[in-house]
């Protein structure tokens, strides 16, 4: 509850997103569909939000997906634009401007996806029982920019913010379903045969009945796959996991939902560092808090914008900062090697980065994706 008002002002007052058109799915894991009516009536009177889903059932990350699935297969048409984000994520656009705005150029230029890099955002002492209050600025609440998700959980920050209602997001949204530029060659070279394979591999993922809620795009016969063009810069999902509430939470899932509890656990060692007898340490338990060391590891302290700076999208040279850990210098010998022209330099990093981002993390590979 404590960012809905927060998520309101970026996404309808910076972005200019009317929330008639938002989808919003209400998730409790203690199963309180009571509060979540509470919570459906409570968005539609304060912000004008007409379409809610509420679900109780453990969450998954794939049961979740078919939840999106079957709002975009009732709402959404295969020409609209769908930004899809998380409750605590902030996308900013590389070329800042509205919504409306940045997706109208990068149609026209041809693309159908955009991704974006989750950067996660930390009180300025490591605790994470802070709250955002309404009335001030998140970012300045939250102002060290880290990357804590893909160093301590492993897992991936990169989101399909925003792709072509023709297109569908797998788990967690970090990939979208469809040819990449080499896969979409060979589906040139051998259209029957490469479609033919790459829709079983979709289908046995996914399972009859969960394969026919994609679009037609995906199952039209005698069509290819669709082609994914994506952006060449990333966008930034500023990430707001890290407040009151997370601890708590990240100890219930231990129980409650055991298949994500390895994927946390290192997390969650890290916030019991105080704990009396973990790794020899005896201070007080449950600190709930990163300490001064793992925030000079996990976070640029010194190189990326400070809480003073007007927010914007970072730079894929700050992003190559904060997640190859790559010193300004070493990029700018790397330039100077390469003899790359000053006004070439962004788009270089630009294409430097989306290599590394998409080859040194693992993605689901048994279905076709980019």
């Amino acid at each position: 509850w404590t960012l809905i008002h927060h998520w309101f002002e970026h996404y309808q007052g910076r972005l200019n997103l009317q929330p008639e058109r938002f989808l919003l799915i209400l998730h409790s894991d203690n199963r309180n569909i009571t509060g979540l009516s509470r919570m459906a009536r409570w968005l539609r009177r304060e912000y004008g939000v007409l379409h809610t889903v509420s679900t109780i059932e453990p969450y998954t990350a794939y049961n979740h997906m078919l939840v999106k699935h079957e709002l975009l297969r009732r709402f959404v048409t295969p020409s609209d634009w769908v930004m899809q984000v998380d409750a605590d994520e902030f996308v900013f656009f590389p070329s800042g401007g509205t919504a409306a705005e940045v997706l109208d150029q990068v149609e026209q230029a041809g693309h159908n996806v955009h991704y974006a890099l989750m950067v996660d955002r930390v009180a300025a002492d490591g605790d994470v029982d802070l709250a955002p209050t309404r009335g001030s600025s998140i970012f300045k609440s939250f102002p060290l920019n880290c990357a804590l998700t893909l160093l301590i959980q492993q897992s991936d920050v990169r989101k399909a913010c925003a792709y072509r209602g023709y297109l569908r997001a797998t788990t967690g949204n970090h990939n979208v379903l469809g040819l990449n530029a080499s896969a979409a060659v060979l589906s040139r070279k051998h259209p029957v045969r490469t479609t033919r394979r790459y829709r079983r591999a979709i289908g046995e993922a996914f399972g009859h009945h969960d394969y026919n809620l994609l679009p037609e795009s995906y199952h039209k016969e005698g069509q290819p796959l669709p082609s994914i063009l994506h952006v060449g810069e990333f966008a930034t999902a500023y990430h707001f996991k890290w407040i009151r509430g997370l601890a708590q939470k990240l100890r219930r899932r231990a129980t409650t939902e055991v298949s994500t509890s390895g994927q946390y656990a290192e997390l969650r060692n890290y916030l019991d560092m105080g704990t009396p007898g973990y790794r020899g340490l005896l201070v007080p338990p449950s600190t709930n808090s990163f300490g001064s060391d793992a925030l000079k590891r996990l976070c640029n302290l010194h190189d990326l914008p400070g809480p003073e700076v007007p927010i914007r999208a970072l730079t894929s040279l700050e992003l190559m900062m904060l997640f190859q850990n790559a010193k300004p210098e070493h990029l700018e010998n790397i330039l100077e090697q390469g003899n790359v022209p000053q006004h070439q330099r962004e788009a270089y990093i630009s294409r430097l980065l989306e290599r590394t981002m998409n080859e040194n993390i693992a993605r689901e590979s048994n279905v076709p994706t980019h």
